[in-house]
């Protein structure tokens, strides 16, 4: 049995997830995208989106105690808007737009644990 692609495990990620819009995969310090699934209508939003993480890295000093950063979630009223890392070195984060309330995050957040050993396994 072959193994599924990166692209595949991020189209079927979101499949299997109701009340996921989008999602990509984007290395945190260039902003450029890897793969995206579902694009969306307004351009660059997935590069944009990587600003977040990089605000927490100028500021980890103030969050240091907190431990390693597992994700951030910004809510907007038009929805959700998550990151979440899937590899270091190179830093890769799945950013994802959903509906407010209907992701289950705890499943994402396992899925897109099993995306970053598929990444490595194929670097």
């Amino acid at each position: 049995m072959t193994r599924p692609s990166v692209q595949q495990m991020l189209r079927d990620m979101c499949a299997a997830h109701r009340g996921i819009r989008g999602c990509a995969l984007v290395d945190s310090s260039s902003g450029l995208v890897w793969y995206e699934v579902m694009p969306l209508p307004h351009e660059g939003l997935w590069e944009a989106a990587v600003d977040y993480w990089r605000l927490h890295s100028r500021l980890t000093h103030h969050f240091s105690m907190m431990g390693d950063l597992g994700g951030v979630t910004a809510h907007h009223r038009g929805g959700m808007l998550t990151l979440l890392p899937c590899l270091r070195d190179p830093d890769v984060l799945l950013v994802s737009l959903a509906e407010n309330s209907t992701v289950d995050w705890t499943s994402w957040q396992q899925h897109a644990r099993k995306l970053g050993e598929c990444i490595q396994a194929c670097i």
